[in-house]
């Protein structure tokens, strides 16, 4: 990566010197008491206390400080278990500057402050009074920083007597100012944590319709207060037993089949029958996604109760002169239509759905408003209808409004026939579903595609390449599977922040997508991982063309903000076919290793798989 020298940000430490074995064997000594206190489950100022007292072993004659900014961006002293009330009173407050000590000019500066002798540096001027009252000789001072390299504190040793730090001391400081960084971070994902849980369980308890948590094998994890007192239940009562437990016989059987579609599918919307604890029975639609729960695959239902729609239908199906009764105030759009499809009796829900007037509606048939795409499944139901081979349907389909806007509704039609069995008329219901379509889109969107580039992610490919790699060897052509990888990408993130990160990845991806054909696959595997699935090619070529054409677009600088970025790109490219049978996994493994190979020469460039 290469940086204009305006966006270099300094305060990168040099190397270290090598240390001696004892210098090493002490280090290890100090990481390993963290990590202990940290094992046993210690807390944050249980932690950061036993930091500055081995930081203050290690350094014989010092006193260990952990100082942090407050919302008016300001210094305060958060852990000094050896200073003495009186110094730290009057170090509360300190404003970072060029004058105001060690801790001070490291936040100010945002880079380590080796002070070696307080009296004779300037940079203490701001704190002459503090020094001398407490004989202060020398001061060192690391910046602890946040994710996003922001500054948020600052880690210092401070002696009695003037002394430079060792490289050893150095090396002990930066590891001391680490594990600091890391138990902040970690109390932040905590909190941002807990809060996401009662976030969560608020609206999972509040909610207005019954909700359920359960388990892959179908077990009842959760019931917020709707579900348990719609059945009879408390939430003990309900907790740990089956599903199968709480619907009717006749849906019992058909649980296994339902839980496999969410599993493979990962979603999946059903109607059933719940019995209360009573007896009675209350049929439900619910609505199922997957979701990992404390590391394991769950389920998150909302049940829907569809009584009313249920009753409609019944009522559909015992008289013509009934449903014209009830009809007219129904929320549903109801109607009756010819056996050639034209309209003959509409209610104003199904007017207000459409958009049309009802004379507009009754000089329609459902052909001339239905979308073109949904047609021919509307007929096939249609004329299966009319023969006899089913009793009813109900399908999704979209109708075409008056104002030429689409609407999707789900749609229930049946039959009505005379004493002969000859069709009187189609009695058809709809209901506007484009809120759960929108919904239901939604989630497949987050189920493929990657949130921060909006390209396909690894599960979308890998079903895609199955299906493209089927398609080659039946009709005997070639494909490619590129592995690509950014170099120097985790400095960007370091130097620069993850916000500017996560715009390079964004440029990186629409780079990508314009270098390949409309029917080639560009996928983010995460990070700074890319695949491109060229999913037919005539020769070998093609694929190296359009390496090439990648490298070139990597190599004009990206600008961001004020930022200009040179970013190179490993590449690996797998053909298939190359010999043998290639399934999936091969060709991707084929892929990786030439990708890795292409790193390993240490330039921009790629490289093809050869055994």
């Amino acid at each position: 990566m290469a940086l204009d020298d305006e966006t270099r940000t300094g305060g990168i430490p040099d190397q270290p010197a090598l240390l001696s074995r004892e210098d090493a064997e002490e280090l290890i000594h100090f990481q390993s008491s963290i990590l202990q206190a940290v094992a046993f489950g210690s807390g944050e100022r249980e932690i950061i206390d036993r930091v500055c007292r081995l930081g203050e072993a290690v350094v014989p004659g010092s006193v260990a400080t952990v100082m942090l900014l407050d919302d008016t961006n300001r210094l305060n002293v958060h852990a000094a278990p050896s200073v003495s009330p009186e110094i730290a009173a009057r170090l509360n407050g300190l404003c970072p500057g060029p004058e105001s000590g060690s801790c001070g000019n490291a936040v100010y500066r945002q880079e380590p402050v080796f002070v070696a002798d307080i009296p004779t540096d300037p940079r203490w001027n701001g704190l002459r009074s503090l020094a001398e009252d407490f004989s202060l000789g020398s001061c060192w001072s690391l910046p602890i920083f946040s994710e996003g390299r922001k500054v948020v504190g600052t880690f210092a040793l401070t002696g009695f007597e003037s002394r430079t730090p060792t490289s050893f001391q150095k090396r002990l400081m930066e590891i001391a100012a680490s594990i600091i960084t890391i138990m902040f971070e970690r109390r932040k994902q905590s909190d941002a944590l807990r809060q996401s849980e009662e976030r969560f369980r608020q609206l999972f308890e509040e909610a207005s319709d019954p909700k359920m948590l359960v388990s892959e094998e179908g077990r009842i994890l959760d019931a917020n207060r709707k579900a348990y007192e719609r059945l009879g239940y408390t939430r003990e009562e309900m907790v740990g037993r089956s599903v199968s437990d709480f619907v009717t016989p006749e849906n019992v059987s058909q649980v296994p089949e339902r839980l496999k579609r969410v599993r493979l599918e990962g979603h999946a919307t059903y109607e059933s029958a719940q019995m209360h604890r009573n007896g009675a029975v209350m049929p439900v639609e619910i609505s199922t996604i997957a979701i990992e729960l404390d590391g394991k695959r769950a389920f998150y239902s909302i049940l829907r109760d569809i009584s009313l729609r249920k009753e409609m239908e019944s009522a559909l199906k015992e008289s013509e002169a009934h449903i014209r009764g009830i009809l007219e105030n129904t929320p549903i759009g109801l109607a009756t239509a010819s056996p050639e499809g034209r309209f003959t009796k509409v209610n104003p829900s199904f007017c207000e759905i459409l958009g049309y007037e009802t004379g507009e509606l009754e000089k329609l048939t459902f052909q001339e408003i239905t979308h073109p795409d949904d047609l021919p499944s509307n007929l096939d139901n249609y004329r299966r209808l009319l023969a006899g081979e089913i009793p009813s349907y109900t399908m999704e389909k979209r109708y075409i409004k008056k104002d030429g806007d689409a609407v999707w509704a789900q749609l229930t039609t049946s039959l009505l026939r005379d004493a002969m069995g000859n069709p009187l008329h189609f009695i058809a219901q709809i209901e506007d579903i484009s809120e759960r379509i929108r919904t239901r889109e939604q989630l497949h969107h987050l189920a493929y595609y990657d949130t921060l580039t909006n390209l396909p992610n690894r599960r979308f490919l890998l079903e895609k390449l199955d299906w493209a790699l089927a398609l080659a060897r039946r009709h005997d052509r070639s494909l490619a599977v590129m592995f690509l990888d950014l170099d120097r990408f985790k400095q960007v993130n370091d130097d620069l922040g993850h916000d500017v990160g996560d715009e390079l990845l964004r440029e990186v991806a629409a780079r990508l997508s314009a270098c390949v054909r409309k029917g080639d696959i560009v996928s983010r595997q995460g990070g700074d991982e890319f695949i491109i699935v060229l999913t037919e090619i005539s020769h070998p070529e093609d694929a190296v063309l359009v390496a090439e054409k990648i490298v070139e677009s990597m190599s004009v600088p990206i600008e961001i903000g004020p930022h200009r970025i040179t970013i190179g790109i490993s590449i690996g490219i797998a053909l298939h076919p190359a010999g043998g049978e290639d399934d999936m996994g091969s060709l991707m493994k084929k892929a990786d290793r030439a990708m890795y190979a292409a790193k390993d020469s240490g330039s921009t460039g790629y490289r093809l798989f050869s055994e």
